[in-house]
Formats: structure tokens, C-alpha cells, sequence
């Protein structure tokens, strides 16, 4: 029954990300999906480690925009520093430096924003609005989630009679 309840709430929060993705006018609502696929799927909904999730995201999409601007605006120049950029990001990761920011969350989007598709159409405000959303709702339900287990310690068991 419990895994009915699991599935009766993605069903509804997703139709609620939909709907407001589509309120919103953001046509490409991915970044927020794997936004709350990684933090949901693999971190396990943990609320300590939505932060680094979020944050991981937000810097993904950000280099990923920095691999499609800085060659349009610089030519070769800004291609060399968007790599660079990358190449850092992928070191800090490897070392562990600045886990909040540099983690598997910001390789996932970085290597869905670099796809040539999502390159071209470059929705990056889009997909950026998208990963806002994701966490926006994401960070709801925890605070949805920490009322009900406060609530649920206040109620005293039921004593056997």
C-alpha cells in the first residue's frame, strides 16, 4: 500500500511540474527531471544532499552555456576557456574539491547541455528556469516532509488496551 501512496505522489508532483513548467512557458522542462531523478533516484531523496544536487545542476547548465557563448563571443579563444573551465570542473571533481558545486549533479546536466541538439536550439535561460523549478519543488516536498514527520512525533502512540 505504502508503494501505491510513493506512486500517487510522483503521479501528482509531476503533473504539478508539468502544469507549471507549462504556466511558466518552459519548453524544455529536462533539466528539473534530472535534477529530481538524481537527487530522488540517486541520493535518495536525502535532504542533506539536495543542496549539492541543486547546486551541482545550476553549475552543469552554466557550463554547459559557457561551452555554447564564450565561441560565439570570443571565436577559438572562448572555445579554449569554456574547456579549460571544463577540464578544471572535471579535475575538482576527481580531487573533491568544492563538493557542493562539483559533483556527479553538474557532470549530468553539463553532459546533457553539451548535446548538439540542446547546443543548437541554446534554451539555456530555459533550461536553467527548468532546474530552478525542479528545485523549487523538490525543496517543497522536503519542507512538506519534515512538517508531516514533526507532526507525526507529536502524535503519542496509541497505548495497547
Amino acid at each position: 500500500m505504502q508503494g501505491l501512496f510513493i506512486l500517487a505522489a510522483i503521479i501528482v508532483g509531476v503533473a504539478i511540474y508539468l502544469g507549471l513548467s507549462y504556466f511558466l512557458q518552459i519548453a524544455s522542462p529536462y533539466a528539473g527531471f534530472l535534477l529530481l531523478l538524481y537527487w530522488g533516484g540517486l541520493k535518495g531523496s536525502a535532504p542533506a544532499e539536495f543542496p549539492a544536487a541543486f547546486f551541482g545542476a545550476l553549475g552543469g547548465v552554466l557550463l554547459s552555456y559557457l561551452l555554447w557563448a564564450l565561441p560565439l563571443a570570443m571565436g577559438s579563444a572562448g572555445l579554449v576557456i569554456a574547456l579549460l573551465l571544463i577540464t578544471f570542473a572535471v579535475y575538482a571533481l576527481v580531487m573533491g574539491w568544492l563538493p557542493l558545486v562539483v559533483n556527479n549533479a553538474m557532470m549530468l546536466l553539463l553532459t546533457v547541455g553539451t548535446i548538439g541538439v540542446i547546443q543548437e536550439k541554446a534554451d539555456f535561460s530555459g533550461i536553467a528556469a527548468s532546474a530552478l523549478l525542479g528545485g523549487a519543488l523538490a525543496g517543497l516536498m522536503l519542507l512538506i516532509g519534515r512538517m508531516m514527520a514533526r507532526r507525526k512525533s507529536l502524535v503519542p502512540a496509541s497505548s495497547a488496551g
